[in-house]
Order: C-alpha cells, then sequence, then structure tokens
C-alpha cells in the first residue's frame, strides 16, 4: 500500500484557497494503485493533472509510478493551487527526480497543439457537483461547481482528452453518480475514447466514481474487475483512512475505518450563552440546517437506521441548499465523545489566541 503524499506544510489558511483534499481526492489515489501494473507497464513519460490543487494526485504519481525521469504538467486557474502543487512536490522530495511545469490555465487551451497525441497519463478531480451554473465567480467554488447535472467541466475535459492522449494514454477521472456516467460513455464514444467505472465508493451523502477513458486501441474488450467498496464513513473519515508518509505517522492507513475522533472541530462554535436560538433552514432532504459560518451548516440525518450528526459546507443552487464536498459526519457514540472532549479542545483554542 503506497503512502500518501505529506501535506504537512498547509495550514487552515492555505485551504481556504485551494481544495482540501477528501474522499474523492483519495478515491483517485486507490484507483491508480489498484491499477499499478497497467500504469506501470506502460511507462508514461507525459503525465498531465487538470486542477492539480494541493497536488497530492500528481506527487502520488510521480513519488511511486514512474520508473525513470518522467515530464509532468500540473495545470489549474487558481494561482494559489499551481504554487501549493509546486510546494508538496518539494516537500515530498520528488522534484529532484521529476521535472514538473506548472501552467496557470483553464484545462490545457493554450497546451493542445504541443501536447497532441503525446499524454501518457492524464488526471483529473473534476467539478462534478451539479449547480446552476459552472461559472462562478470566487475561485475556491469552481472546484465544486459542476453547472447543470455536474458535467460542463467534465465533457470539455473528455473532448481535450482526445486530443491529449497518446496511443497507450489512459484518463483517470472523478465523478459522482448523478453525473450519469452512461451518458458520459455514449459523449466520450462521439470522441474515440472507450469509458469504464474501475472503482466506486459511497459515503453518507453522495457515492463516487472512479472512470477511466483511454482510445479504443489500448481499452481491454472484456470488462474489468470492478471494484466496489461501500462506506459508511463520512468524506473526512476517508480522508483520515489514507496512509501517509512517515512524517505523518498520526494519520491512519488507508482501508482502515476511523473511529472519528481525531475529528479537527475548528469549526464547531460554542452557542452564544445570551442567546440559545441558532437561525436553521431546510436541506433537500427536509433536513433542519443550523448555519455556523458562512455556508457551512450542521444537521442530523439518519442512515441505513443510525443517526448522524453532519457538519459540512452547503451551496445555493437555485433557492436550493444542496451540500458541496467539504465536511464531516460523525456517528452517536462519536458525537458523545466529541462533547467530552469540548471543554478541553474550547480551552486550547482560547490558549492559541
Amino acid at each position: 500500500m503506497f503512502p500518501t503524499p505529506s501535506l504537512i506544510h498547509f495550514t487552515r489558511d492555505d485551504y481556504s484557497r485551494i481544495y482540501e483534499p477528501d474522499a474523492d481526492s483519495f478515491l483517485l489515489l486507490d484507483a491508480l494503485e489498484s491499477k499499478f501494473k497497467k500504469i506501470q507497464e506502460r511507462n508514461p513519460f507525459i503525465i498531465l493533472e487538470f486542477g492539480s490543487g494541493s497536488g497530492i494526485a500528481t506527487t502520488f504519481v510521480a513519488k511511486h509510478f514512474c520508473q525513470s525521469p518522467s515530464l509532468f504538467f500540473a495545470i489549474d486557474m487558481n494561482p494559489h493551487a499551481c504554487y501549493s502543487t509546486k510546494r508538496t512536490f518539494q516537500h515530498n522530495h520528488v522534484d529532484d527526480k521529476q521535472c514538473l511545469n506548472l501552467v496557470q490555465c483553464n484545462l490545457a487551451d493554450p497546451l493542445i497543439d504541443r501536447l497532441t497525441s503525446k499524454v501518457d497519463l492524464l488526471l483529473f478531480n473534476p467539478p462534478y457537483v451539479p449547480t446552476e451554473t459552472a461559472d462562478v465567480e470566487e475561485m475556491i467554488d469552481r472546484t465544486f461547481a459542476g453547472g447543470e447535472q455536474g458535467i460542463e467541466v467534465i465533457q470539455r475535459s473528455i473532448e481535450q482528452a482526445s486530443r491529449l492522449l497518446s496511443p497507450k494514454g489512459l484518463f483517470y477521472m472523478v465523478a459522482l453518480e448523478e453525473n450519469d456516467f452512461d451518458m458520459l460513455s455514449e459523449f466520450s464514444d462521439q470522441y474515440g475514447l472507450s469509458a469504464e467505472i474501475v472503482l466506486k465508493r459511497r459515503t453518507l451523502i453522495e457515492r463516487l466514481l472512479i472512470d477511466i477513458y483511454c482510445t479504443e486501441l489500448t481499452m481491454p474488450k472484456s470488462k474489468e474487475r470492478l471494484e466496489d467498496s461501500d462506506s459508511e464513513e463520512s468524506k473526512s473519515s476517508n480522508n483520515d483512512n489514507k496512509s501517509t508518509s512517515d512524517e505523518e505517522p498520526s494519520k491512519k492507513s488507508k482501508g482502515k475505518k476511523s473511529n472519528g475522533e481525531n475529528e479537527p472541530p475548528a469549526k464547531r462554535t460554542k452557542p452564544n450563552e445570551e442567546d440559545t436560538t441558532v437561525p436553521s433552514t431546510t436541506g433537500p432532504n427536509g433536513e433542519r440546517l443550523y448555519e455556523i459560518g458562512k455556508l457551512r451548516f450542521v444537521s442530523v440525518s439518519q442512515f441505513r437506521g443510525k443517526p448522524y450528526i453532519n457538519i459540512r459546507e452547503y451551496y445555493d443552487d437555485n433557492g436550493i441548499r444542496k451540500p458541496g464536498r467539504k465536511g464531516i459526519s460523525l456517528a452517536g457514540d462519536q458525537w458523545e465523545k466529541f462533547k467530552e472532549l469540548f471543554d478541553q479542545i474550547d480551552n486550547e483554542l482560547k490558549a492559541s489566541k
């Protein structure tokens, strides 16, 4: 099991500017690892990632998949993400072995002509959440706003992948069940790409997929084994499930269930004693959402007959609050443990001011 790249060089302030790796990020790493032999046999030379964000996926590939020096292109519209990818690459000591090119642009628009049919491995954790439009102003919102059905950016990436992939090239992309894989498969067929689901994982609020797209010359005719690891962990629990480098011994290994006791409570605030009335709104499933900060809400839900306390971000979709990509969910016993620790955590918070 390959160690996850270390991200201890990032702070909470960094994650207010870039997408913080979550369940979808780690599912992509798991999918890549599950196809390690398939990828390594192709000995990829040019690797490109759309929307590199923190740089976790690009660094993961550079650290474990490249037998010889390779050429990496990390693309992001966000200048903070480009810089963050460089930091992660350097922090994990792969910059002395691999060549990293950082490009601030929209997908691969300025690189298409130079890289036509040359990219051996293409990665993308796209903005896949269905929203009214993918055209949003805030840079951080672009990490999740996927437009109608969540596929506006996904379809553009498939079109570009058809031009970028080499004859042996592979394109791994995160998607949501609501993105309609069958429709995306038909869409990719129009561009000469075969599509298949290689990994699935269920969180409390969504079902994530990893799709693979490649030219029909390299796509096996027989259906590859579908690995389906349904999980009751929240996205943040999946974050903890990932193994890390030796610099992060406190993190849990991939595949192990987290008890949630180490979830960061930083966004949890103590109610004002003088006014215990907390404004609430209604979620997409009729649940009450209690706001604790900008776009951050607390709610209680049921999953397989068990109650869960959810703390996550929500966005407004034509007047309806819908969950974004970040958040945690605590089971009843984890919530009770959290309450026991609250005073201690609150004291540490006060002492740090």
